[in-house]
């Protein structure tokens, strides 16, 4: 796996596997953080993961895989390129 993927997990107490996926392709996977302490985030914070939460809580990684590509700064960076945040205000909504 790229040194760069790391680089975008590189948050604090997060609690990130490597893993290899059903077609043998190595993906990181984040799983809950025991003991999280959540009070740091604001209540518009929470809304936002409660929501994102709720839109993808059913789907496999293969699906959230399918519809990040779909997304406007995945379609308009090339392969490997750092996705730039100023993208994030183009994000679908859902």
């Amino acid at each position: 796996m790229k040194s760069e993927n790391y680089s975008l997990m590189n948050l604090e107490k997060l609690n990130i596997q490597e893993e290899m996926n059903y077609s043998c392709d190595t993906m990181l996977h984040i799983y809950p953080t025991v003991n999280m302490d959540y009070s740091v985030l604001t209540d518009r914070e929470k809304s936002i993961l409660d929501k994102v939460i709720m839109k993808f809580s059913a789907y496999r990684a293969k699906d959230i895989v399918e519809y990040m590509h779909k997304e406007k700064a995945y379609t308009e960076t090339r392969p490997g390129e750092i996705i730039p945040f100023s993208l994030a205000k183009e994000i679908r909504k859902f």
